[in-house]
């Protein structure tokens, strides 16, 4: 299966492609855990970003086709342009609303997982960069990440989750903002594929 570059292909299609490639962890995770680097500053080569997002989903690069590899590596080049490219595009790659509200808030939880995990990638010192207000938002993804919900469907528990989404959201692009290095500028998708 190839799977297009483009921001437009959701949480559905990247979860049928990881799938197929036997990846150990799902979309939300994964581009959780890209977000949590990009956001401590990190700014890998194409090679890196490969090397890390196959050991991050368990899978032996030599087993994978050209085209798979370059659908991995476009989605840094896309996930690292919606960050920084000023007009807030920036979405978190979670289950379409239309699926029961259990599933998206376990896809949130493994999202924050794995920004905490890039994050604390880029050491314990890019964190004094944060203001007050991020080292709070900070806290709030890690509890997050440990959220646990009933299974009871309510308007109001859509409402909340809607909420949480955007917060995380909003806090992300914060956070990138304060701890980008000024000089990293992002790669074109055409960088990231060769």
């Amino acid at each position: 299966m190839s799977v297009s570059t483009s921001p437009a292909i959701g949480y559905e299609h990247w979860s049928d492609f990881l799938y197929q490639l036997g990846a150990v962890c799902g979309p939300a995770e994964l581009q959780g855990a890209l977000v949590g680097q990009l956001c401590g500053g990190q700014r890998l080569s194409p090679e890196q970003w490969q090397a890390f997002a196959l050991a991050f989903m368990d899978l032996p690069s030599a087993e994978l086709a050209t085209e798979k590899l370059a659908a991995i590596a476009a989605l840094y080049s896309l996930v690292l342009a919606a960050l920084s490219d000023g007009e807030y595009r920036f979405q978190l790659l979670l289950p379409d609303d239309a699926l029961p509200l259990l599933p998206r808030a376990e896809a949130l939880s493994t999202w924050c997982q794995g920004f905490l995990h890039g994050l604390g990638l880029a050491g314990p010192e890019v964190l004094k960069g944060l203001t007050a207000d991020s080292r709070e938002a900070l806290d709030d993804i890690a509890q997050i990440a440990e959220l646990q919900l009933d299974e009871s469907e309510s308007e109001e528990n859509e409402v909340y989750f809607a909420e949480l989404v955007e917060y995380i959201r909003v806090a992300t692009l914060a956070m990138f903002a304060e701890l980008s290095p000024p000089s990293a500028a992002p790669l074109s998708v055409s960088d990231a594929v060769h």
